[in-house]
């Protein structure tokens, strides 16, 4: 599987739409699924290794139908270590996803453990942020952090425009990349420079006068024409790799007419561009600007949207008993979660997807009924944001949106 940066972050909730089709297919008595997130920027090849093996070892044996099965364990965690190894780019953390029948994997070594019926399915994924640690076993995939992963991964586009030239940039969680620099062709000289050109000579004549009026006239329309050409550039940049955010930095000279030039792009990305009139000589400089007004417009939008959704009552439920019921009903469009949360919440699971935030008749007991939640949520196309601290998704621990009220 490629690790290419921009491909990554954008199929991402491929692979998870991918993975939910896989909890849907597989429901043998003996098909498990594992889970793992670890982070992995500044840890050598051999200390991720360890690391994975030793968190894996203990996820398997905490289990109690999979706890005694040895050989499946070893064999399961080869394979990871596999994997990990083949990863070309494992940036700031991984996400590994294991399906698996325990039986099969226990009685029998496959050559290929890979993709062979359903002795062993499993995918390897490089995340952008640094994951924190977490191992799920059960009889799904857990998605939960991945969203959370999916939202805190900056990818965006970054145009910085000044008199003499711009340059466009792509983030991509730490990485800032260079992609595009245009001289601008149609630049005046500022009323300074042309006092300078056109000083007196020695014998005191001025050819041409200072016409500084005419300058700046003419330096406004070039503006707009160097605009112009940014914004040609930048529309390629989002054919061919797309984008979420757009953030462009300019010089004050561009402040007349600038914020009309966004209003091109503000369909195509995911929140509205931000313009900022700064300049940065220092690409790293210039990254840990757009990092931090990313993370905090992110922030921002998410708690304006949730504070517009909680004022629709009929449209909105809050509480693991009423979300569950609606998410049971397939009427969530939106679900919202906070991931600070100490305890893993029980739930009960009814014919081997119907989630119960109480006990009913034929039920089966889960540890964790978050995975659950999410799993139904994707399956039924809607849409989920994961909020890190309680003050993202205010007093809730869980919310949805609602398609329609009961």
């Amino acid at each position: 599987m490629t690790t290419h940066i921009v491909w990554l972050v954008i199929r991402l909730n491929k692979i998870i739409s991918e993975l939910a089709e896989y909890n849907q297919k597989n429901k043998s008595r003996q098909v498990f699924a594992v889970t793992a997130y670890e982070k992995a920027g500044e840890l050598t090849l051999a200390e991720l290794k360890k690391r994975v093996k030793s968190h894996l070892l203990n996820g398997l044996r905490s289990h109690s139908q999979l706890a005694s099965l040895s050989q499946m364990h070893e064999r399961l965690i080869n394979h990871a270590l596999t994997l990990i190894e083949n990863l070309e780019n494992r940036q700031q953390g991984i996400a590994l996803f294991f399906q698996f029948n325990a039986e099969k994997l226990e009685r029998e070594a496959p050559k290929n453990l890979k993709n062979v019926d359903d002795t062993l399915i499993s995918k390897i994924v490089p995340l952008y942020v640094e994951p924190e640690t977490h191992i799920y076993v059960g009889k799904i995939f857990d998605f939960t952090p991945m969203f959370r992963y999916l939202r805190m991964t900056p990818l965006a586009l970054i145009a910085q425009v000044e008199n003499q030239q711009a340059e466009i940039f792509l983030l991509t969680g730490a990485t800032i990349k260079p992609l595009v620099k245009l001289e601008n062709k149609h630049n005046e000289p500022t009323a300074k420079e042309y006092r300078e050109i056109h000083r007196p000579n020695k014998q005191g004549m001025i050819q041409h006068g200072t016409g500084e009026e005419n300058v700046a006239r003419r330096q406004i329309s070039a503006n707009k024409v160097f605009l112009d050409e940014v914004g040609v550039e930048i529309e390629k940049t989002f054919k061919k790799n797309g984008w979420k955010n757009l953030l462009v930095y300019a010089s004050e000279n561009y402040r007349p007419f600038i914020e009309r030039w966004v209003e091109k792009f503000k369909d195509a990305t995911q929140f509205p561009p931000l313009v900022e009139y700064k300049f940065f000589k220092e690409k790293n400089s210039l990254k840990e600007d757009a990092l931090v007004r990313l993370a905090k417009y992110n922030k921002e939008i998410i708690k304006n949207n949730f504070s517009q959704e909680t004022e629709n009552f009929k449209h909105f439920v809050s509480g693991w008993k009423d979300v569950a019921n609606a998410v049971r009903e397939s009427r969530v469009q939106k679900l919202y979660i906070s991931l600070d949360q100490t305890k893993k919440r029980p739930g009960y699971i009814l014919n081997h997807e119907l989630p119960y935030s109480y006990p009913v008749n034929e039920a089966k007991k889960v540890n964790n009924l978050l995975p659950w939640l999410t799993q139904a949520v994707i399956v039924a196309g809607g849409e989920i944001i994961a909020a890190h601290t309680l003050e993202d998704s205010g007093k809730y621990q869980i919310a949805a949106k609602l398609r329609y009220s009961e």
